[in-house]
């Protein structure tokens, strides 16, 4: 009987515990995200790394380099001088880039500690590339990876869901103008 009473109350004390670890893990989660300081470390962080390849990538313009190439490679990076931070910003990000870009262990541990999932990496470059142009400029990198940051929320969902609404009544009324 007694050692009954011990494994429920072990397997109360074990289940407490593993809740309270929860509720610490997303309220630790929580913190980061809304931490600007964090995020704009991070985001100085990632602009340096993508601006230092860009440049390292002007002289050896190969699309696909083995382990050994990639390390030789950020043992070159420079820090960003002050004339190339105007530069920097103008940069265009091709599908080739961002793809040449993951290659790189270091640009997903950046993006992992701004909160991208792994999952949203694979296809993050089509995701930020809303206009369809097949580039992405840094400032709509930044504000993309912003929004992209943990986990999906019912309000993103409806948000999406409301501008698909409005588009389908503008399509609907084009209709309507174009047969009368």
């Amino acid at each position: 009987m007694s050692f009954g009473m011990y494994n429920t109350i072990a397997a109360i004390f074990v289940e407490n515990t593993l809740a309270a670890a929860r509720c610490n893990t997303v309220l630790q989660k929580r913190q980061r995200l809304l931490d600007r300081k964090i995020f704009s470390e991070k985001a100085a962080e990632l602009i340096q790394f993508m601006w230092g390849v860009h440049k390292a990538r002007r002289e050896d313009p190969r699309e696909n380099l083995d382990a050994h190439e990639r390390v030789a490679l950020l043992k070159g990076l420079e820090p960003m001088e002050e004339g190339e931070l105007q530069e920097a910003a103008n940069l265009q990000i091709t599908p080739s880039f961002f793809d040449f870009l993951l290659q790189f262990r270091e640009f997903k541990v950046i993006l992992e500690e701004l909160d991208v999932s792994d999952e949203d990496q694979i296809d993050m470059f089509d995701t930020l590339d809303v206009d369809g142009e097949g580039t992405i400029d840094i400032e709509a990198m930044i504000v993309g990876i912003a929004r992209l940051r943990g986990e999906a929320r019912r309000a993103d969902i409806i948000g999406v869901s409301l501008v698909v609404r409005a588009i389908q009544a503008e399509v609907k009324q084009l209709r309507e103008a174009v047969a009368q």
